[in-house]
């Protein structure tokens, strides 16, 4: 009975033992979520009223509504005052006549008619600024003309009976009629690469207003082929004659278009040669160029060594054939100035590289300007240029000819001035006919010349 007894007692101790730990785990545990708990209810108190809480939120929020709606407020009574005045004024000044340009700038004269609303008092109005006029009486309801331009302040009062000023209102007038000008040169020379803009055009000439600022707007530039220069690049990069196209500006809308022609220099000096032995023609063989006579001709020489030849048939021609021209270059530039006396048609200028005239081989490619539009031009000399762009190394056998088909009767041809360039020191910048036809000078058979512009 004893032994069972203390059996019992140990395992009570055990029990209690084992409840105590678990007391002690709900315990720790209780800390626990309590510690979660302040934890969360710290970061719950700082977003609702932190810096940047719900409460200066909604704070913020409201002074925001209420400064908008007092603003509103104000523009609103200051509209209902403006309409009151409007209304209720005894003086007004009213722009009747006149082109409104910008800012608030007319660019014509301006007509403006005075109303007193207090017919028994007497109106009177003075001008300063660009226009002046003492105090002047003026009947109600007429007009008067701002014609200078500039700035005029008009002031009219209003005077009662007794001589006592009982009104007066202000009102300034801007006029601006004249356009604004630019000295500027109309040809100009710049080096290759170089950026056209806003700036450019500022530092190169002379803008002037009588008034205001001015501003230069739609800016345009094209080359020769009338291809447009792209907004983004604006930069002059080939050697070509470009026209730039632009508007001067003032504040009051005034414009004054100006065209302006800039050609491409080389940033070095470029050197050349007029590499054509001599500027004959050939006579025809076995009657197939009807040429009659070739001589030099002295009544519409331009160098003193023009040739003249009499076509005879309704079929003419008369050629060149120059060998070997002692080139590499792949590109070569020709020019030669021409006169025709018939009416009727013009020659056709042409270049082979045979001895067959009508042969035209295929790796040769022909840059030329037509004659057949110039036909007004009847008795005059006309420059006739080309850029031939040939595949191989050398230039054997370049043949060129100058006929004229369809002749009635006789007919007289003139030919001078012809010059053959070799444009291989332009390397891969190949210049434009336009460009040569302006930037090379006439020169001699075999001489060397430097572009240095």
């Amino acid at each position: 009975m004893i032994k069972l007894k203390c059996t019992k007692k140990i395992n009570e101790q055990e029990q209690n033992k084992k409840m105590g730990y678990a007391k002690g785990i709900t315990l720790i545990s209780l800390v626990i979520t309590i510690i979660i708990l302040i934890i969360l209810a710290g970061v719950s108190i700082n977003l609702v009223l932190g810096e940047n809480g719900l409460f200066t939120k909604a704070r913020e929020a409201k002074e925001k509504f209420l400064e908008a709606q007092e603003e509103e407020q104000e523009g609103l009574n200051t509209l209902l005052d403006e309409m009151d005045n409007y209304i209720n004024e005894k003086l007004q000044i009213e722009i009747i006549n006149g082109t409104l340009g910008e800012n608030n700038w007319y660019t014509s004269d301006v007509e403006l008619r005075i109303v007193n609303r207090n017919e028994n008092d007497t109106t009177k109005y003075i001008l300063t600024g660009a226009t002046t006029q003492e105090e002047t009486e003026i009947e109600n309801g007429k007009t008067i003309q701002i014609e200078n331009n500039g700035i005029t302040k008009i002031t009219v009062k209003s005077y009662g009976e007794d001589g006592t000023q009982t009104y007066e209102i202000e009102k300034n007038i801007y006029k601006d009629s004249e356009v604004p000008t630019i000295e500027i040169v109309e040809k100009q020379t710049v080096e290759i690469g170089t950026s056209i803009d806003e700036e450019y055009i500022k530092n190169n000439s002379t803008i002037k207003d009588n008034l205001t600022e001015v501003k230069i707007v739609d800016l345009n530039i094209k080359d020769s082929s009338n291809k447009i220069i792209e907004e983004a690049e604006k930069q002059l990069n080939e050697y070509d004659i470009y026209t730039i196209n632009f508007k001067i500006k003032d504040e009051a809308g005034n414009i004054k278009e100006v065209e302006q022609k800039i050609t491409t220099k080389p940033k070095i000096p470029i050197t050349l040669k007029n590499i054509i032995p001599d500027s004959g023609f050939e006579t025809g063989i076995n009657g197939w160029y009807n040429c009659d006579t070739i001589e030099s001709a002295t009544d519409k020489s331009m160098s003193g060594k023009s040739l003249k030849y009499t076509l005879l048939n309704k079929q003419a021609f008369a050629r060149k054939n120059y060998g070997d021209l002692g080139i590499a270059g792949k590109n070569i530039y020709c020019s030669i100035y021409v006169m025709s006396d018939s009416q009727t048609t013009w020659p056709d200028f042409g270049v082979a590289s045979t001895n067959t005239p009508d042969e035209w081989p295929t790796e040769i490619s022909f840059d030329g300007k037509s004659v057949s539009s110039l036909e007004e031009a009847y008795g005059k000399w006309i420059k006739l240029s080309f850029i031939l762009t040939k595949e191989k190394t050398q230039w054997n056998n370049l043949l060129i000819t100058l006929a004229q088909n369809d002749v009635n009767g006789t007919g007289t041809l003139w030919w001078d001035n012809m010059m053959i360039i070799d444009l291989s020191p332009f390397d891969d910048k190949v210049p434009t006919t336009d460009w040569l036809d302006n930037m090379i000078p006439y020169t001699e058979s075999n001489q060397i010349f430097t572009l240095n512009m």
